[in-house]
């Protein structure tokens, strides 16, 4: 028994030991192409500025070891969007070549901060950054597989206000903020709408002019507030009105 535990032993520190050995020789390798073609470069290019230099030593990288940098496109507009629904194709222009990018359901898409976003979410105008794979050398296909939105910035926030307008059809009303200009309310079945003492009211108690403080998911690009958790209309009960006795 003592015997098979030695050898099950020894073979673990065997493994081990070849797999550190073969991460540092990979690492090695990778360090020594990065020696050679800055000294490649350098030999060809010596009036290279260091920004050029580190450019064209990247670029280098990647034709060598293409899985250390994934390809794709920094912050280009949408120019458009063949469906809402997966799989779709979105257009962009860069130096005045057409690309287009392929997303499919392994494509994971971003908001600006990386919160989880949708092809739903995407608009004709939208600054975007992708990496994927290149389909061919002409680099006019891209699939993607990571898609961030730059345009869209969500997150959930509290907004103070008062309530210029009201649509009873669609359910939202417009919220004057005083330091984010107007915001659009849309107002769902799971929002919770209660008055100043915590009494439970209804959209229709919400009166143009009340104060009110909205939490919601805030779409800062299209000014809307979203998935509403909760209005608080400070303006019900109304406040008792305070007549002054004459002093006799």
């Amino acid at each position: 028994m003592k015997k098979y535990v030695v050898l099950t032993f020894g073979l673990v520190l065997f493994l081990s030991a070849t797999t550190a050995v073969e991460a540092k020789s990979w690492q090695a390798e990778i360090q020594e192409e990065r020696t050679k073609l800055r000294e490649e470069i350098r030999n060809k290019i010596s009036t290279a500025s260091p920004a050029s230099l580190r450019q064209q030593i990247w670029e280098g990288l990647h034709r060598r070891f293409p899985f250390l940098l994934p390809a794709g496109i920094n912050r280009l507009a949408i120019k458009e969007i063949s469906s809402t629904t997966l799989p779709a194709e979105i257009k962009v222009v860069k130096d005045d070549q057409s690309i287009t990018l392929k997303i499919s359901g392994k494509t994971i898409i971003l908001r600006k901060f990386g919160g989880k976003s949708s092809l739903a979410e995407l608009h004709v105008g939208d600054i975007v950054t992708a990496r994927g794979t290149w389909v061919d050398e002409t680099k006019a296909v891209l699939d993607t597989r990571v898609l961030r939105n730059l345009s869209i910035q969500k997150r959930y926030g509290t907004f103070w206000g008062k309530i210029k307008s009201i649509s009873s059809e669609t359910k939202t009303f417009v919220l004057e903020t005083a330091g984010r200009g107007e915001q659009r309310v849309f107002v769902g079945s799971e929002t919770k709408i209660v008055s100043r003492n915590q009494t439970v009211l209804t959209f229709s108690d919400l009166v143009i002019g009340h104060r009110v403080r909205v939490t919601g998911l805030w779409d800062s690009t299209l000014k809307t507030i979203e998935e509403v958790k909760t209005i608080k209309d400070w303006s019900l009960p109304p406040k008792p009105t305070l007549t002054p006795t004459p002093v006799k």
